[in-house]
């Protein structure tokens, strides 16, 4: 997504999420079409396109990378 990024553009990714969940029966039992809505209309970020996939990363790395966010924190 870029900053010139059209709305009919994220709506249209939106639908197809969805509509791919739908397919793969990965809905929940009540959903509604309330919720669809909702979820097209409203879902500013899509994840389509997003590689997902676990990231390999060392406890001490998670933890050094918390207390240096905490420390810029204060």
């Amino acid at each position: 997504m870029a900053d010139d990024t059209h709305w009919s553009e994220i709506q249209a990714l939106n639908e197809q999420v969805l509509m791919q969940l739908g397919a793969a029966d990965l809905y929940w039992q009540d959903l509604t079409k309330d919720d669809a809505r909702l979820a097209v209309q409203h879902w500013t970020f899509p994840l389509s396109g997003i590689d997902l996939a676990p990231i390999e990363v060392k406890v001490p790395e998670l933890q050094a990378e918390r207390e240096s966010w905490i420390a810029n924190q204060w």
